[in-house]
């Protein structure tokens, strides 16, 4: 299931980011660290933007694997994924950094825009399928991708 998510949230937030390895977080974050819950809640409700959670099982049972932001930033919006080290590899980043594509087309933003280390080579495999990504800039060991959406026929589901 994925669902926009909101500040009720953060408890699960939490958990997912202590699922997760100081490797996964370090790829998300640009750092190892876990964020303050002060800053995960800023993250579940941008004021310009969405959050989307993916989770599996119902209920009080659901558990939160995966983490997609979208945040607007004038006429461009900033992405970015964490998924539970054990639900990489399924094509769940992909699938939510599309549905992001997708929002920010019928928000209008003319791209989006995603920060990451040269090293991770997963998050620069999901984006070089992206159509027409780019790298735009390259600092050291950090690349900066940006992928216009102005006229994406993509949607998200909800």
């Amino acid at each position: 299931m994925v669902y926009a998510a909101s500040a009720g949230d953060l408890a699960a937030v939490v958990e997912l980011h202590g699922a997760c390895s100081a490797r996964s977080r370090h790829r998300r974050y640009l750092s190892g660290a876990v964020p303050s819950s002060s800053r995960l809640r800023r993250l579940l409700e941008p004021a310009r933007g969405v959050t989307l959670l993916a989770a599996t099982g119902d209920g009080d049972m659901a558990a939160v694997v995966a983490m997609a932001n979208l945040i607007a930033e004038g006429e461009q919006a900033e992405a970015a994924l964490l998924v539970r080290d054990d639900w990489q590899r399924r094509g769940l980043g992909s699938t939510l950094l599309i549905w992001l594509l997708g929002h920010a087309s019928s928000s209008g933003y003319a791209a989006l825009v995603l920060h990451m280390h040269a090293e991770n080579t997963p998050m620069l495999r999901t984006v070089r399928r992206l159509d027409h990504a780019a790298l735009t800039e390259r600092d050291g060991a950090f690349l900066t991708f940006t992928v216009p959406v102005a006229g994406s026929s993509r949607r998200p589901p909800w």
